[in-house]
């Protein structure tokens, strides 16, 4: 290994840190989307309430992504 070069070990730490900042900040509003949804919000598109019908008084999982 070259002088300066991070070993695997180091470069590993490196990434599982950045991960976790990253996760801090996705994780950062998800008391406002909470909010946003018990409030009656909706993040579907017209085209998937079209598909989906009536929903009222049901609880739905959109199990495509996590993120609003």
């Amino acid at each position: 290994m070259m002088a300066g070069t991070p070993s695997r070990n180091e470069l590993h730490e490196q990434n599982r840190l950045s991960w976790n900042e990253a996760t801090k900040a996705h994780n950062s509003h998800k008391g406002e989307q909470a909010k946003f949804l018990r409030e009656g919000g909706s993040t579907l598109f017209p085209e998937e309430i079209e598909l989906l019908g009536d929903v009222t008084g049901l609880s739905l999982v959109h199990l495509q992504c996590n993120a609003i």
